[in-house]
């Protein structure tokens, strides 16, 4: 039996993928103007694939936290992007963290290239939670990230570390690995 919900994220994530596309058709400057409202969509449409070990008690919470850390690269299009969107019933709201720290709220946690120097800390952080890490910092994945946002040739693409995912107990679909280059025990992923 076809999931109508899986079968719409996964058509929003087509979508997302297009828009890559054509963004860098187009050449590098309306690329760079429009990078972090993309980047912004990758975070909603991860979102959709991520399953939390506490996804019972997280229907108590009618929202789901999404925590800039560091330097915020997005500025209003993150929210532009999260504004009355909702993932399994959950509306989105984003929260600004200027320091290294993982709120007991987080449960998404984008970490910005201002925390480098932080990043081990912050990812342990992070794990005890069950949050899921994304960065664009280069090498994210490998030092323990779960989702490092990549850039080539003006095209963004992403990098999923299951083993990081296993050990925060956050499940990622197979439908999202298919388009990752994924990292890690492959043998954690979902069935579906």
């Amino acid at each position: 039996m076809i999931d109508l919900a899986v079968l719409r994220a996964a058509r929003a994530f087509a979508v997302v993928a297009v828009l890559a596309s054509l963004a860098s058709a187009s050449g590098a400057e309306p690329f760079a103007v429009d990078e972090y409202r993309l980047k912004a969509a990758y975070l909603y449409n991860f979102a959709q694939f991520i399953e939390w070990p506490d996804e019972a008690e997280a229907e108590a919470d009618p929202a789901l936290h999404v925590c800039v850390l560091g330097t915020d690269p997005f500025g209003s299009a993150l929210d532009e992007t999260l504004r009355q969107r909702r993932v399994r019933g959950q509306r989105l709201t984003v929260h600004r963290i200027p320091q290294a720290t993982v709120d007991d709220e987080c449960e998404i946690v984008f970490i910005s290239r201002s925390l480098r120097d932080a990043l081990g800390p912050v990812l342990a952080s992070a794990q005890r939670r069950g949050a899921l890490t994304i960065s664009e910092l280069d090498g994210f994945a490998r030092a323990g990230g779960m989702i490092e946002l990549t850039e080539r040739r003006a095209k963004v693409g992403f990098t999923i570390n299951l083993d990081a995912a296993n050990r925060a107990r956050l499940r990622i679909s197979s439908q999202l690995l298919e388009l990752a280059v994924v990292i890690g025990d492959s043998n954690a992923a979902e069935g579906d």
